[in-house]
Order: structure tokens, then C-alpha cells, then sequence
């Protein structure tokens, strides 16, 4: 498949999104292993790996259930999907099997898996507890679901303030909501969990400040640049508002005396009775 600019993504899956997913995933790789560590993930698992995209999570799962589990790597992005099918194959790895569909519509046999991670999905459908309760369906009695959703994205702060920061941080909002999203979906956890018949057994807040120049003021800066310019085509941000964040940011980076607040998330394992 060609590569090329996707609706089936929110920043799209062509090759620099691609490329920023990939710095994403390392800026977050230390919680990630954190998580799957507490859920327990190991040997001979088997796992599914919620919105894999490009499979930077899923890669790493296979190396933690090794070549007697399995990965069910799962995205609704074509592309994506091939992107890691083709990495696969590179890398000689046999038991990562990508699977093509929404997670509403996802449709793996009752009780068939033994764990299920999510990072950023569940704030991005209209109907999220349609693929909560598809993906309780499919975990088996003991099953672990971990996920890590935002919590509050809003609350991200330049320090000291920055007015453009905050417009933007707004915009951006107001853009989840006519998506129709609910960007801070883990408040909803707790009652997701208990609709589905799971126990919610670690529940906690995930939060980072970045120096100019950390990963997280790196990771945030990929976001912003990426982003922006898609809202001003949507007419929720202003050009001159862009041109003003961008000279903003650039001076504070010059500067190198700013921290940015990164969207707080959460930590939150369920449990399958």
C-alpha cells in the first residue's frame, strides 16, 4: 500500500506521523513497561494490543510474551497495520497477528485472551463503552485490561504563563468536542469498569513536567506543530494565532527557562472476575 495521508487518524498515518509516533512511543516506553509489569504480563500470553497504530507497543509486547504468546495487534489503519506487518517480517517476529477493525467493532471469541492495553484510544469514539464492553467480552475470567487514557488533558501549562499556549491548549479542545470524543476519558474508567463486570484495581494519576528540551517538551512541541496548522483549516484556530504560537514557542525554547505541564493521565488496570 502507498503511503499516504489518512482519515482514519486523527493526525493522519503518513510517513512523518509515523515518525512522531515513534518518538511518542519512546517518550512513554518507561510508563508503558511500568503498567504491563503491574498487570503482569509475561511468557506464553496472550495480549491485544488496543489502536496498535504503526506497532511500536506491540513489538514490545512480543518480546515480553515471547514466541510461545501472541500479540493481536488491532487499528482500524490499513496502513499502519501493513507498516507493522512489514517490521515483522524484518525482524523475523511470527507471533504478532495485525487484525484490521475499529475497536467497536472488534470481535474476538468470548474469554479468549488473557490481557488487552490501550494508550490514547478510548477518548476518540463516539460510543467508547461499545469497545470497552467488546474488549471485557474477549478477556478470559483473570484477564487484565491496562490502559493508560488521559485523565485531564486541559490542564497542560506553559510556566511561567503563556496566553497563545493557553488559546491553543483551548483549541484544541474544542476540537476533540466537535469530533465528538471525550478526551478525558479515564474519569469515565470507573464506570466503564463496573457496566462491563470488571474491577478496577489500580487507579492513578500519570503526570510530567519537561524543561525546554526534555522528551516532554520535545513530544509536546511534535504534537503542537503537527496539530495547529490542522485547526487553522478547520477555522478553530487563527493563521495569525498559529504565527503567533510558533514565535511563542520558538522564544521560549531560545530561552530555555520554561517547563511545560504535559496532559495528566491515568494509570488503571481492570480485572476480569
Amino acid at each position: 500500500m502507498t503511503p499516504r495521508e489518512s482519515d482514519d487518524y486523527i493526525l493522519g498515518a503518513d510517513a512523518a506521523e509515523i515518525d512522531r509516533l515513534r518518538f511518542q512511543h519512546k517518550v512513554w516506553i518507561a510508563q508503558a513497561f511500568a503498567l504491563w509489569e503491574r498487570a503482569g504480563f509475561r511468557a506464553g500470553d496472550t495480549v491485544v494490543d488496543l489502536g496498535c497504530g504503526p506497532g511500536f507497543t506491540s513489538l514490545d509486547l512480543a518480546q515480553i510474551v515471547g514466541p510461545d504468546g501472541r500479540i493481536i495487534a488491532v487499528d482500524q489503519s490499513e496502513h499502519f497495520l501493513a507498516t507493522l506487518a512489514h517490521e515483522c517480517g524484518r525482524r523475523g517476529i511470527a507471533h504478532v497477528e495485525p487484525l484490521l477493525a475499529p475497536i467497536e467493532a472488534l470481535a474476538l471469541d468470548a474469554d479468549s485472551v488473557g490481557g488487552a492495553y490501550a494508550r490514547w484510544l478510548f477518548s476518540w469514539p463516539a460510543a467508547p463503552e461499545v469497545g470497552f464492553a467488546r474488549v471485557a467480552r474477549a478477556l478470559a475470567p483473570g484477564g487484565v485490561f491496562a490502559l493508560q487514557e488521559y485523565l485531564d488533558w486541559s490542564v497542560m501549562r506553559l510556566m511561567p504563563r503563556s496566553a497563545i499556549f493557553e488559546r491553543a491548549v483551548e483549541a484544541c479542545v474544542q476540537s476533540w468536542i466537535a469530533g465528538g470524543g471525550t478526551i478525558d476519558i479515564g474519569r469515565e474508567l470507573p464506570r466503564l469498569a463496573q457496566a462491563t463486570g470488571l474491577t478496577l484495581e489500580h487507579f492513578a494519576p500519570l503526570s510530567r513536567i519537561g524543561a525546554v528540551g526534555s522528551l516532554e517538551w520535545r513530544w509536546i512541541a511534535s504534537f503542537f506543530h503537527s496539530y495547529l496548522p490542522k485547526l487553522v483549516t478547520l477555522g478553530l484556530f487563527g493563521e495569525d494565532e498559529l504565527a503567533a504560537f510558533e514565535a511563542e514557542w520558538a522564544a521560549r525554547t531560545a530561552g530555555r527557562a520554561t517547563y511545560c505541564y504535559a496532559p495528566t493521565m491515568v494509570d488503571a488496570l481492570l480485572k476480569k472476575p
